[in-house]
């Protein structure tokens, strides 16, 4: 009918990166180009995200069925059942088991990458400001959109100067 949600696919979306980078005053002040390197997962090139050596070491799990989940009834009293879920030990939930482990992920079905940002402080840069990079964090197959890298500016303390709002401010005292 109308009202009948069924057929509506619920979207996955992976969990946010947030990568703190501590920056001297005298950066945000000169509004300098920093260099940032990030570290995030991405999807194995080894086997694509499947976590096995080939196609064949994947099968479907004998104890769930490829569900997921294992369903139990329990007879509570006479004539009354009880219907419970879990998940399933054997596949952790994937629905499926891997023989073979991939060699370059070991069956994580990702693997640790590097990558070099450049990012441009703009004259209103400010202690606690927040980039955000759309889609940039840690990459799943399980996932159907990864999350939001989110990088966030952590001012150091100058030893001279301190900040006040756009404002420099230094206090010396000054003999006669």
């Amino acid at each position: 009918g109308f009202f009948n949600r069924s057929n509506v696919k619920k979207v996955r979306k992976g969990p946010d990166n947030v990568e703190k980078i501590e920056i001297p005053l005298r950066d945000f002040y000169l509004c300098k180009k920093i260099g940032v390197t990030i570290k995030k997962h991405i999807i194995c090139n080894g086997c694509n995200g499947s976590g096995g050596k080939d196609k064949s070491s994947i099968k479907e799990c004998n104890s769930c069925e490829g569900k997921g989940k294992i369903f139990r009834i329990h007879q509570i009293g006479p004539g009354m059942v009880s219907q419970s879920s879990a998940t399933c030990d054997k596949c952790m939930g994937n629905g499926k088991t891997i023989s073979e482990y991939c060699v370059m992920c070991n069956g994580t079905k990702v693997t640790l990458d590097t990558n070099n940002l450049s990012i441009q402080l703009g004259p209103n840069s400010k202690n606690g400001e927040k980039i955000v990079l759309k889609n940039q964090a840690n990459e799943h197959p399980d996932y159907d959109v990864y999350g939001d890298l989110i990088i966030v500016f952590l001012e150091i303390r100058d030893k001279i100067f301190k900040r006040k709002g756009n404002d420099l401010i230094v206090n010396y005292r000054i003999s006669l």
